[in-house]
């Protein structure tokens, strides 16, 4: 996992965030989407939540809602809200369960280390599922990044605040690309350097286990976007989203 890491991102993540997702109109569509496919709306669990972005856009639909997150810093400084209950542990640590939907945003799969965390974290979330409820992901497309190279960036997120995207392809085989993303922020005369390691996995081998803990795919479209539809063997956009229901 990326956890050092994010000590550094947790001062800038909003802003870092917000460049990528400027239409919100688009984005809360989405998250409509989502919401469609519950029958029941009781219990909602955002995995690795973050600064609680999306945790903030859903909680409203449900009675009880749980963000986890195992970076203290980037939970923290969480505006009080008694309807959300943010929490800094692991999925396979949290004692709870029957949720009615469980949502892993902003590329959760990806910072798992090897196959077997990969396995582990699909069949706790399918564990702590009641039956019928959906389990929302997105993902790097391993398709795209096969016959792609990651791009280099440069994005102004405020008045001398500057994002560097630095991404490099270490290693890839049919199960898994090897992504490694060497960043830096500059902040007025500050330099923060920071490495995020991803492992981007091939989308067959995710649907396979899925597919085995009692997951039933119902939509594949590009990131966050309705608009967008594909499928599993697409190449054409660099992340997807993935709404899956337990059987």
């Amino acid at each position: 996992m990326n956890i050092d890491s994010y000590k550094v991102l947790s001062k800038y993540y909003d802003k870092i965030y917000y460049y990528q997702h400027t239409d919100s109109t688009t984005t809360e569509k989405y998250l409509t989407k989502i919401i469609s496919n519950l029958n029941f709306k009781m219990k909602y669990l955002d995995v690795g939540c973050g600064t609680g972005i999306y945790t903030n856009l859903l909680y409203k639909y449900f009675n009880y809602t749980i963000g986890i997150d195992p970076s203290e810093d980037m939970i923290k400084n969480k505006i009080n809200n008694n309807s959300i209950i943010y929490k800094k542990c692991y999925l396979n640590k949290l004692n709870d369960h029957s949720f009615n939907l469980i949502t892993a945003f902003s590329q959760i799969l990806n910072h798992l280390d090897s196959y077997q965390d990969l396995k582990e974290f699909i069949k706790d979330s399918s564990n702590k599922l009641e039956k019928n409820g959906i389990f929302y992901f997105d993902i790097f497309n391993y398709n795209f990044f096969n016959i792609n190279q990651p791009m280099c960036e440069k994005r102004k997120l405020d008045d001398d605040i500057f994002y560097h995207i630095n991404p490099e392809i270490l290693d890839k085989d049919e199960f898994k690309i090897y992504m490694q993303l060497v960043n830096q922020i500059t902040d007025k005369n500050n330099t923060i350097n920071y490495s995020l390691k991803m492992s981007i996995w091939n989308n067959n081998s995710i649907l396979n286990l899925c597919n085995e803990n009692g997951l039933k795919l119902l939509s594949v479209t590009g990131m966050l976007n309705i608009d967008k539809e594909c499928t599993l063997d697409d190449a054409t956009y660099p992340k997807i989203s993935l709404i899956f229901k337990k059987n």
